[in-house]
């Protein structure tokens, strides 16, 4: 898996923990949650050995809130608002 665009993510389901969801994605480049409408939880194993450089595409006027959600914070970096997100070619 190296893209993974999530368009249906709403406060209801944003409430379960993603317990390991891409733990072990090695190639995962891309995580769009760009039409999020609210922060999902993660637990700490959420991103485990996964591609150090892929990057997690957040809705903008979400961005402040979500670079220091919880568990989110770690991955701060990773974190890029939607508006600012250029696809590499």
């Amino acid at each position: 898996m190296k893209n993974v665009y999530l368009s249906s993510l709403s406060s209801t389901t944003a409430t379960n923990a993603t317990v390991g969801t891409f733990s072990g994605c090695s190639r995962l480049e891309l995580v769009d949650l760009s039409e999020a409408t609210a922060i999902p939880a993660i637990d700490t194993t959420t991103f485990n050995n996964t591609n150090n450089t892929f990057k997690i595409v957040v809705p903008n006027a979400l961005y402040d809130s979500w670079i220091v959600a919880t568990n989110w914070s770690t991955y701060a970096s990773h974190i890029v608002k939607a508006s600012e997100y250029t696809p590499a070619s």
